[in-house]
């Protein structure tokens, strides 16, 4: 099993444990299967996009902006504890807060993919 197929693999098996209801929402919105059609075309595999969605979706409900800007130190560390800490804690349920659909704009998904990419570099290094 190659790198990127251990990632894959180890990337479904969290956000089946994390996101199992958001998973469900996402895969019967039209608006979402777009988005992943020409992100496809694009080179980035299922699971990756799958995987910022997921983190779309976290960013919602933790009340955090979806896009990138510069934070200071300490909103920073704010920010990776509540990140950590719904990592940690949070129980996903069908009534989970889930974002309106236009929430997974192509530009945004590029965004979080950019950071999924990042990270699974650096963890070849």
């Amino acid at each position: 099993m190659t790198e990127d197929e251990e990632w894959e693999r180890r990337a479904q098996e969290r956000m089946q444990h994390l996101f199992p209801y958001t998973i469900e929402r996402l895969r019967r919105l039209q608006e979402y299967n777009a988005v992943v059609r020409r992100l496809r075309t694009e080179g980035y595999s299922e699971m990756e996009i799958l995987n910022a969605a997921c983190n779309l979706v976290m960013l919602y409900r933790l009340g955090i902006q979806k896009e990138p800007r510069p934070m200071s130190e300490l909103e920073s560390r704010r920010v990776l504890e509540k990140v950590s800490n719904y990592l940690q804690n949070y129980i996903e349920e069908p009534t989970s807060p889930f974002p309106p659909p236009n929430y997974f704009a192509d530009e945004t998904m590029r965004i979080q993919l950019k950071g999924i990419i990042s990270q699974k570099r650096a963890r070849r290094r």
